[in-house]
Order: C-alpha cells, then sequence, then structure tokens
C-alpha cells in the first residue's frame, strides 16, 4: 500500500471517509475507519519526505493595493461571525478604513456568550468554517462551542482585526445625516463613518419567558447564554425550562452530575440521531498537510446539508421523507411508550428547527431525569408550581427560551435624519433587498439581516456569501464615482414579495409554531433553496437596482 501515490492516497483516504459517514452498520464504518488510520500513516509519512509544510495555505494575505482617493469609512457593529468575516475580505480587498464596534469584552458573538454545558454546533465542522480559513484541527464533527470561538479568534489574529476591534462598546443609536452615518455609544462618543454594517447576528437578545413569578425564585436562575462559565451543577436538582437546541445539549451533559435533572417542556421537538464523531490528533495532523482534503470536506459537508438538510426546509419531498424516517427511528429506540408518547411531535419533522443529538432521547431515560408536559403556573420561591398544584423544588432554575430571532439590529436606533426610521420601516415586519440593503435608508449594508439564510444554510457560509457581495458592490461604487447607494424602493418590493411567494412550499408554515415565525407569522429568512442564495449573492449586486449618488 506505501507504494501507490499520494493522490491516490489522498483519494483512497476521502473515499474511506464518505463510506464511513453513508454506512448505518458500525462493521462497516469501523473498516473504513482503520482503512484511514492506515492511509493517514502512509500521508503523514509522505509529508515529511516531499518536505510539505503545515499550513500551506499561506501566511497572512497582502492586504491589496490601497484604492485610489479617499478610502470610505466603514463601521461594522459585532465582531461575530458575520463580523470578522466583513473586517477579514475589507482587508484583503485593500479597505483598512474600518472599525468593528463590539459591546462586549472579546470577539465570537454567540460563541462567546454561551458558556453553558455541551454547548456546540449542530453544522459540521468542516462545513462550519470560512471557506477562505479552512480548520484541519476540529476536535469532532460537531465542534463545541470553546473550539468555535478560537477558531474566530485565530482568523482575527491571523487577519489582524483586533487593531480595528472597540471593545466594550455599546451602540446607542445610529443617525444618518449630512451624508454620513453618526454612531452614537452608551458613552456619549460618536462614531462618523460613510457606510454602516450590522453584523448583530439573531442569537444575541434572550427572549425571557413570561411566566408569573419569574423573579421569585430564591436560588440560582439563569437564561441558556448567561450561564457563568464552569458553573457546578454538582448534586443539584437542576430544573431547564425549554426543549430546543440548548436544552438538549445541557440536559444531556449535566444529567451525570446532577441529583436530579427536570425538563419542563411545552411542545415536544423532533430529534435528528448524529454521532458526534470525535477525530484523533493523527487525522488532524494530517489533514493540516493536506489543503486538498480539508477543500474536499468542506465541499463534501456542504453538499451534503445543502442538498439534503437545505433543500428539505424549502420543500424537496424526497430529503424530508429520509429526515422523517431517521427522526422516527430514532423516537422508537425509547422502551417507555409513555415517555415516548411524550416526545412525540404532531407536527412534519423540519417545521421546527431540527435538532441533532444522539444522546438527548439517553439522558431523558435516567432514573435522575424527569421530562414534565404539564404546564407551568408559576415560578416561586422555591421551584416551579404546576398547573396541577405540584411543587418541582429546585436549587438552579436554567432558561432554555432562545433569543428574539427577529430582532435584529432594531436595539440599535437606526433612523434617517428627516427621513425613516427603522422601527417604522419595519412596523409590519423586518424586509431587506436581497438580504443586504434597505429602501430609503443610504449606505445601510446588513450582514445577516432579514432574508439571510438561517434556516438552511450554515451562517459562516451565508456571511461569507454576503460580505463578498457588499465588497464587489463597494468596488462598483468605487468605479462609478458613487458614494452613496441604496435599493429601489419597487426592485426591494418585488424581492420581498419573491420570498413571500415562496414560503408556501417550505415546512415552515405546514402547522407549527417556531422562532421562524416573527409575531405576525411572516417568514423572514430565505425561502428558497441554499443554492438559490448562493447564486443570488455571487452574481449579484445588479447596481441598476440601486440608486447611486456620486
Amino acid at each position: 500500500m506505501d507504494t501507490m501515490s499520494t493522490a491516490t492516497a489522498c483519494d483512497l483516504w476521502f473515499q474511506a471517509e464518505v463510506g464511513r459517514l453513508s454506512t448505518t452498520d458500525e462493521r462497516t464504518a469501523a473498516e473504513f475507519s482503520r482503512r484511514q488510520e492506515e492511509l493517514e500513516d502512509i500521508l503523514l509519512a509522505r509529508a515529511k519526505e516531499e518536505g510539505r509544510a503545515v499550513n500551506e495555505l499561506g501566511p497572512a494575505p497582502e492586504w491589496g493595493e490601497e484604492p485610489k482617493g479617499r478610502q470610505p469609512r466603514i463601521i461594522i457593529i459585532g465582531a461575530g461571525v458575520g463580523g470578522l468575516a466583513m473586517g477579514a475580505k475589507l482587508r484583503e480587498a485593500g479597505y483598512s478604513d474600518f472599525v468593528i464596534i463590539e459591546k462586549s469584552t472579546d470577539l465570537g458573538g454567540t460563541w462567546h456568550h454561551n458558556n453553558y454545558p455541551g454547548v456546540a454546533c449542530d453544522v459540521a465542522s468542516y462545513f462550519y468554517s470560512f471557506s477562505f480559513f479552512k480548520n484541519p484541527a476540529w476536535s469532532q464533527m460537531f465542534a463545541p462551542g470553546k473550539e468555535i470561538k478560537q477558531y474566530l479568534s485565530d482568523v482575527a489574529d491571523h487577519y489582524d482585526l483586533r487593531r480595528n476591534i472597540r471593545f466594550g462598546t455599546a451602540v446607542d443609536r445610529c443617525l444618518y445625516k449630512d451624508g454620513r452615518w453618526h454612531v452614537e455609544t452608551q458613552t456619549g462618543e460618536v462614531i462618523e463613518g460613510d457606510f454602516l454594517v450590522p453584523a448583530t447576528g439573531f442569537l444575541h437578545i434572550p427572549k425571557l419567558p413570561d411566566i408569573p413569578g419569574l423573579d421569585s425564585f430564591e436560588h440560582d436562575k439563569f437564561h441558556s447564554s448567561r450561564i457563568p462559565e464552569g458553573y457546578d451543577f454538582s448534586g443539584k436538582r437542576v430544573g431547564v425550562i425549554g426543549n430546543g437546541s440548548s436544552s438538549v445539549q445541557i440536559v444531556s451533559s449535566v444529567v451525570e452530575k446532577a441529583a436530579h435533572v427536570t425538563v419542563f417542556q411545552r411542545t415536544a421537538q423532533w430529534i435528528f440521531p448524529a454521532p458526534n464523531d470525535y477525530y484523533s490528533e493523527k487525522r488532524r495532523r494530517m489533514l493540516e498537510y493536506y489543503p486538498e482534503l480539508m477543500q474536499r470536506l468542506f465541499d463534501f459537508f456542504m453538499d451534503m446539508y445543502n442538498t439534503g438538510f437545505g433543500n428539505g426546509a424549502v420543500g424537496d419531498k424526497e430529503s424530508q421523507r429520509r429526515f422523517a424516517e431517521a427522526c422516527e427511528a430514532n423516537l422508537a429506540t425509547i422502551s417507555d411508550p409513555e415517555l415516548r408518547t411524550k416526545l412525540t411531535p404532531d407536527y412534519p419533522v423540519m417545521c421546527k428547527r431540527l435538532i441533532f443529538s444522539h444522546s438527548y432521547y439517553t439522558a431523558l431515560q435516567k432514573p435522575n431525569c424527569t421530562l414534565e408536559v404539564e404546564q407551568i403556573d408559576r415560578i416561586e420561591a422555591q421551584g416551579v408550581r404546576l398547573t396541577d398544584g405540584r411543587l418541582v423544588e429546585l436549587d438552579v432554575l436554567v432558561l432554555a427560551t432562545g433569543f428574539d430571532t427577529h430582532a435584529y439590529c432594531r436595539k440599535l436606533d437606526i433612523q434617517v435624519a428627516n427621513g425613516p426610521l427603522l422601527v417604522d420601516a419595519w412596523q409590519e415586519g423586518a424586509r431587506s433587498f436581497e438580504s443586504i440593503g434597505l429602501a430609503g435608508f443610504p449606505n445601510l449594508l446588513f450582514v445577516g439581516g432579514p432574508y439571510s439564510t438561517v434556516g438552511n444554510l450554515s451562517t459562516m457560509t451565508c456571511a461569507e456569501l454576503q460580505v463578498n457581495y457588499i465588497i464587489r458592490l463597494l468596488n462598483e461604487m468605487k468605479q462609478r464615482g458613487a458614494t452613496t447607494i441604496m435599493p429601489k424602493q419597487d426592485e426591494q418590493d418585488r424581492f420581498v414579495e419573491e420570498m413571500e411567494a415562496a414560503v408556501v412550499n417550505t415546512v415552515w408554515v405546514t402547522g407549527c409554531r417556531s422562532w421562524y415565525l416573527d409575531e405576525r407569522g411572516r417568514i423572514d429568512i430565505w425561502t428558497k433553496s441554499p443554492e438559490a442564495f448562493m447564486e443570488r449573492m455571487t452574481s449579484g449586486p445588479d447596481l441598476n437596482k440601486y440608486e447611486l449618488i456620486a
């Protein structure tokens, strides 16, 4: 075997990876893994023989030539996935006059705030990366939160972004006047710029449950995104309100150490059985030498995610059938029929955001875990009072009740002098043009705004596509000598109508209440396929659909 070419060894390793992920037979999967280990030994030896360097993707890129004339000053709000992607690609394109305003003390966005036990991504780690900064060092298939934050920190360091970030700076107001954006911070400072790029994400404003007596609980109480890092659940009676992704991860992680865990479930969730493969140190070292394999892994998982989950969410019946069968088979593994009934949803798979877990059902079947479906009447000093009169006494209460996913950047108080306010423009629901701009708001460019692919594409990929669109827009403006841009109202109206017309094909409107729907029951995320979003982003912008002012 060691006489084969390096290219052949790479091909065979990748084929074994695809085979291992495609089979449901444990013995077959083990054989694929054994074959991969042999090939990893060969490829590591070849790397040494060939004098391959680690990280052949190279050092930090040159920032490019400075654009001639005055550079636009760009204000980015948020140092999470979107803000860091924007900063990295601005650097690469030669734009250096930008500032990233971050309210927290460190970068990372949701991966900085969420430190709860078991926090992890539900997108395969090789795909949950920027295409321009792939990471061979992921320790497992679904990366834990700390690794993702470290990855984002590495991106910031590689592109020398920290010198552009203003940490601990909260924004009070963003006002467009006299041809520029004026961003007022909570300290009273005003930061001026030509363009405003909100990259605040959609998982940053905790949503607290409207339960009487919530403030009366006398013991520890946390929203899931505010659990102190390293908080010890050992020996405690833990109550978890909610049963979305955060709840599932927390319960699965703390049930072994807690005295007892009670999950208060309002609506049953579909759980997709996703084994979390752990990657060996040898595998990680091997991938450091072979960026071509990293590219193939990235492309493979992108295709798997887009053609499977991504297309299923927007109407592909075959994909929906496969996911439904897997979820139903997973549910059937619960031996107690009463518990199984409690966990059986009454809506189609993927109507709510699908939860990926290989351990949640196991956790719920442990003797020190209780699934409570009786509704909550109120919170009291010592625990949760149910509508049937029972009091569930607790030592710690976790509110795994999600986020205000439709707030977008409303909290920034964005307005145009003598013109519209953002809250007024979005009075009937959040809107945008192609997820990037907003009619009536000059030089306002979103990363992660309305009609982003929140429901069917990796956040990393979505942000990268939007950022590349914005860079092309900035370059086009420079070539045309334009200083101001915003979408035409009629073009935005046509785009919103296109999104709303496609809603009827999605699984999100098939009979459940989820965070995909706003308070009016509207869908304000991308409603077509991931491929259609990629095409829209890579073919745009069409400046004929924008108003430009020199």
